[in-house]
């Protein structure tokens, strides 16, 4: 996690101290917060006002820092309710200071926190991707890139931009190369705490292993699928059917190279020449009420349909999210081709 402390300074620095300390930092985070002896917030300070500073004002690097700092920074105060417009206003900025009433700094907080769903994000990354063979030889399938970035970067994204930030990804074969590459969430501005198989357990069994589990309605969604759904508009039909489950299905069409015959008893009545029959199929994309952990078994595999029909075969509430929007399971190689020929229609960008 970020060491906001680096960002700290003292009003007793001089402006070379502080160069000399955004110059040590690492993280592209690099606003500096002055504060006095009694940690009470004077102003914020960047490279930019430094250098403006310098050249355009009668000041050198051997006067304070509070020459040049801003003294009217923005921030959240403690017990201070903000309109959802306010916040909307402070999007520019990934953290914000935190202050009391005296404005003695407490600490940070991110902006993406203050709008973001408390709904936690479950990703299945631990499959062997067989079907996609040599690409997965070397390479976990969701890290597969398409669209020049990894294919779990992108379904982090697309939750992400719907204001769901908390997420676990279960992971197994190969797990360091995805672990290495997203870390706690830092550089992405989400949390991410991972789930390790030791066996494979299934679509559903990895659920068990859910420390702390759940205590919201939860998302879990396969880690080899393409798709811009709105997981908000998802989790609004979830809860207000007081649906025990819900299942995001999508229509699913079968052409039948044939004639497909109406009969009664031994009696033709209608000829449908080449018909295609559709059905609705599962898109791989889940949430669940926190009570339905119960039913996994621990240590055992488990796959999503299992559980969905112990759910219906007791009685409780199963629904079926209809999806409209683009989805994609790059489950073979011809998915991967098409997957990457769409990224730039659905997914605006390929950097």
């Amino acid at each position: 996690m970020l060491d906001f402390e680096q960002f700290i300074i003292p009003s007793s620095w001089h402006i070379r101290d502080a160069m000399q300390r955004i110059e040590d930092l690492i993280d592209d985070f690099s606003t500096l917060y002055v504060v006095d002896e009694d940690r009470k917030l004077i102003g914020t300070l960047t490279d930019s006002d430094i250098r403006r500073a310098l050249i355009h004002d009668n000041i050198s690097n051997n006067d304070l820092v509070t020459c040049v700092a801003h003294t009217n920074p923005k921030i959240l105060r403690v017990g201070q309710k903000n309109t959802r417009e306010e916040i909307q206003s402070l999007y520019k900025y990934r953290f914000l200071p935190i202050v009391d009433d005296s404005d003695h700094l407490l600490g940070f907080k991110r902006v993406s926190d203050l709008t973001a769903h408390q709904n936690r994000v479950v990703l299945m990354a631990g499959g062997l991707g067989s079907r996609l063979h040599p690409l997965t030889a070397q390479m976990p399938k969701p890290m597969l890139k398409v669209g020049n970035k990894p294919i779990i970067q992108t379904i982090i994204e697309q939750f992400r931009s719907h204001q769901f930030n908390t997420f676990t990804i279960s992971v197994n074969y190969m797990s360091n190369i995805i672990t290495d590459y997203l870390g706690d969430g830092e550089a992405f501005d989400i949390r991410i705490d991972y789930v390790h198989e030791t066996k494979k357990l299934g679509t559903a069994g990895s659920l068990s292993l859910l420390s702390p589990p759940p205590t919201e309605p939860f998302f879990v969604m396969n880690g080899d699928i393409l798709t811009n759904v709105n997981f908000e508009e998802m989790l609004d039909f979830h809860l207000s059917g007081s649906f025990e489950a819900t299942m995001c299905a999508i229509e699913y069409g079968v052409d039948i190279p044939y004639g497909v015959l109406e009969t009664q008893e031994n009696t033709i009545t209608a000829i449908h020449e080449k018909p295609t029959k559709k059905y609705q199929i599962s898109a791989g994309i889940y949430l669940l009420n926190p009570s339905v952990i119960k039913h996994i078994p621990q240590d055992e595999v488990f796959d999503m349909p299992q559980l969905l029909r112990l759910l219906i075969n007791q009685g409780d509430k199963v629904g079926m999210f209809q999806l409209k929007d683009y989805w994609m399971d790059i489950g073979h190689p011809e998915d991967f081709q098409k997957a990457n020929h769409d990224y730039l229609e659905y997914f605006g960008d390929k950097q």
